[in-house]
């Protein structure tokens, strides 16, 4: 299926002809494709339907653990409904949106720590805004029938749902790779659906590449700032903001997402922290 854009081009793809099969990645570093439950990967555990993340690629996966250029790591909570640049280069744009939920994890590894019987309350990846020259198009991760989906809106207000797919935004520098995946374990909360996705340039990046991803590319460096310590019983609320991987604050990146305009004018933010990550 593809959606029709003048200067981009939206289609949906299938992870694999069998259903059950999602990409994933260990280390960001080897992508392959698994059918099972879950699979683990040097101390991480990835559940079934995490989207892949290349070496050269960021993104984001979970509650929301975003990953960084080459490698690295931060997790961030930030403020449900408000809206985060991840990208502002001349011809593409990415925001994200979060939204808040509670979910249970048990017998399981994440953050590198082993975790048997722990309610989280973190936020999720729950809507997407890329815009492509002059062209925009919205992707929010619904509910629908048991299974998560990917609904696609278009400048002209025309919403598509694709069905549990995978959608993929190309501009002429940047592809982005949106996917669609349940809240594992969920209990409440405002979304049952999440968004994991891949931001992969196709050119060399400009140094002055501005949002949390752009501005990671342009320090030529693996970056990991602060990740969320999971405790092995309980009850957690996710509280790291990315300290360690930003310039300035994570609300400095707040944007709106109608005009791109920022909340504070990136020139005026203080270097990155030479504190190291949590």
């Amino acid at each position: 299926m593809r959606f029709p854009f003048a200067n981009a081009s939206v289609e949906v793809l299938r992870v694999g002809p069998d259903e059950n099969a999602y990409a994933v990645t260990c280390n960001a570093q080897v992508s392959h494709v698994i059918s099972g439950e879950r699979t683990i990967c040097s101390g991480y555990e990835l559940a079934m339907g995490s989207i892949m993340v290349r070496a050269a690629s960021a993104g984001a996966m979970g509650d929301i653990h975003l990953l960084l250029p080459g490698g690295g790591q931060c997790d961030m909570r930030g403020v449900p409904g408000r809206s985060y640049a991840l990208l502002d280069t001349p011809r593409m744009r990415i925001a994200m949106r979060p939204a808040e939920s509670v979910f249970r994890l048990r017998n399981a590894t994440a953050n590198g720590r082993y975790l048997r019987d722990v309610r989280i309350n973190g936020t999720f990846v729950h809507q997407m805004h890329i815009r492509v020259d002059e062209d925009d198009v919205v992707l929010t991760a619904e509910w629908t029938h048991d299974k998560a989906v990917l609904t696609v809106t278009d400048d002209s207000g025309r919403a598509t749902r694709t069905n549990d797919a995978t959608v993929s935004v190309t501009g002429a520098d940047w592809t982005v790779t949106v996917a669609a995946r349940p809240v594992y374990g969920f209990v409440v909360g405002a979304t049952r659906a999440r968004i994991d996705f891949e931001v992969r340039p196709r050119v060399r990046v400009d140094r002055n590449a501005g949002g949390i991803l752009g501005e990671a590319y342009g320090r030529g460096k693996i970056t990991r700032g602060c990740m969320d310590a999971y405790p092995a019983y309980g009850n957690f609320t996710s509280a790291c903001e990315c300290e360690g991987a930003l310039v300035g604050l994570l609300s400095d990146y707040e944007v709106d997402v109608q005009t791109w305009s920022w909340r504070r004018d990136p020139s005026t933010r203080s270097a990155l922290p030479s504190v190291a990550a949590q």
